[in-house]
């Protein structure tokens, strides 16, 4: 179980799908984490505290780097927390 300081929380709704991308300060690096890709665990699996400033996950994360275009228009890298894998590649 890790908690983590919320910097920025964004829900959103998209075509019927709604989730929430959380924005989270860790040693000095922002890190995203969206609600979607821990859909199929259990429910508790994320918890914001009360005051909505910090975000406990629960259970083993993976951290992989991601391409996004920013507000800019530029092409930049970025670091997004996962749900570790279940298997390994050798397993498929």
């Amino acid at each position: 179980m890790a908690t983590f300081k919320v910097i920025k929380k964004t829900d959103f709704n998209t075509n019927g799908v709604s989730g929430t991308v959380y924005t989270l300060g860790v040693q000095g690096r922002a890190v995203k984490l969206s609600s979607l890709s821990f859909a199929d665990m259990d429910p508790d699996t994320l918890s914001l505290d009360a005051t909505g400033n910090h975000l406990t996950v629960k259970g083993e994360l993976e951290v992989r780097k991601t391409s996004y275009t920013n507000q800019l228009g530029e092409n930049v890298h970025g670091l997004e927390f996962m749900p570790k894998f279940g298997f390994s590649l050798s397993d498929i």
